[in-house]
């Protein structure tokens, strides 16, 4: 179940993260309590003892409510404004629906 959660958040293979580095507190809960599943057993006990203390944190795992692609339609309008007379940039090359090799920022020659 983590590892296809994990390889979303990190865009990684689950494989090759360490886990020090990606979820240190499960490495904790396992050398305290010998086993995650007793780990968070005790940590789930020692919560609910507490007065104060909000439940999941969902918010850590949010997206635009109508998809990623909310962010790729406002980068477009952004960079289709760059395209006016006006603006600092002197070219802007907007390509949809490819893929991209190489990513350079060019000087404006404009002034």
């Amino acid at each position: 179940m983590a590892q296809p959660m994990v390889g979303g958040i990190y865009t990684a293979d689950p494989e090759l993260l360490s886990l020090r580095a990606t979820l240190p507190r499960f490495l904790d809960l396992e050398k305290d309590h010998r086993s995650l599943i007793l780990g968070m057993w005790r940590k789930g006990r020692t919560i609910k003892n507490q007065t104060g203390v909000s439940g999941a944190r969902y918010s850590l795992f949010l997206s635009f409510d109508r998809g990623m692609k909310v962010l790729v339609d406002e980068l477009e309008k952004s960079i289709a404004k760059c395209q006016l007379p006006s603006a600092d940039f002197a070219e802007v090359d907007l390509r949809l629906n490819t893929s991209v090799s190489e990513v350079e920022r060019r000087a404006n020659n404009a002034s």
